[in-house]
């Protein structure tokens, strides 16, 4: 049986899934697109919600300046965002 190494990052203007060895990429490409995924449409949902939302992180009109979150949105989208990971083992 194959084995798929991933990796669980978001990006910028990106996804947050990423294939790491060949088997993951020759199934997967590189970026994953979420819908290609073997999970529930719920979880792929959670998935695009919170790149979705990930993508507020910087100020888009100068993205040097400091993230315009406060630190409880990035506690509660780190917090999200491993309960995803935690079903996607």
């Amino acid at each position: 049986m194959a084995k798929y190494v991933l990796r669980y990052c978001f990006e910028l203007g990106g996804t947050c899934l990423w294939s790491v060895n060949d088997n993951a990429k020759n199934k997967f490409d590189y970026p994953i697109d979420n819908d290609e995924l073997p999970v529930s449409k719920n979880i792929v949902d959670e998935l695009y919600a919170l790149e979705e939302e990930y993508h507020g992180y910087i100020d888009w009109n100068y993205p040097p300046n400091p993230s315009p979150w406060t630190t409880k949105q990035k506690l509660d989208l780190k917090k999200r965002a491993n309960m995803v990971y935690l079903k996607l083992l």
